[in-house]
């Protein structure tokens, strides 16, 4: 009878020792697969850190521009408001030196449609 309960306690511990070696080789095999994902994830997170750092220059540049463009707003509304009374002076002069223009045609109509006695140059008394 003792051989028949060692023969029974050797082949329990050896499905227990399979079952062992089982469990380990899967666990080493979870292990395997948890490092790769680790592994994955790390370089996720690098590509990311990467990534936000192109953000942020990016968004660094482009409030560069802005503040750019804001300096030249404020220099184009300077100068339109320094050239605003110098256009009104033009437009002034614009409409005087039409008015001129237009009483000379008109003195050079009437002139074409009511003879006179002047010839040539018309004295000044005229213009």
């Amino acid at each position: 009878m003792g051989q028949h309960e060692g023969s029974v306690t050797g082949r329990c511990s050896r499905r227990r020792f399979g079952v062992l070696l089982t469990n380990i080789h899967d666990a080493q095999k979870d292990r395997a697969t948890v490092r790769a994902e680790i592994e994955v994830l790390r370089r996720e997170r690098l590509a990311y850190v990467q990534e936000s750092m192109e953000i942020r220059q990016a968004f660094a540049r482009s409030e560069a521009y802005c503040r750019a463009l804001e300096a030249r707003v404020t220099v184009l509304e300077t100068e339109c408001a320094s050239a605003a009374p110098r256009l009104a002076d033009g437009i002034d002069l614009l409409v005087l030196s039409s008015h001129a223009v237009w009483n000379l045609l008109s003195y050079v109509a009437l002139m074409l449609y009511k003879p006179t006695k002047y010839y040539g140059l018309l004295p000044a008394s005229r213009l």
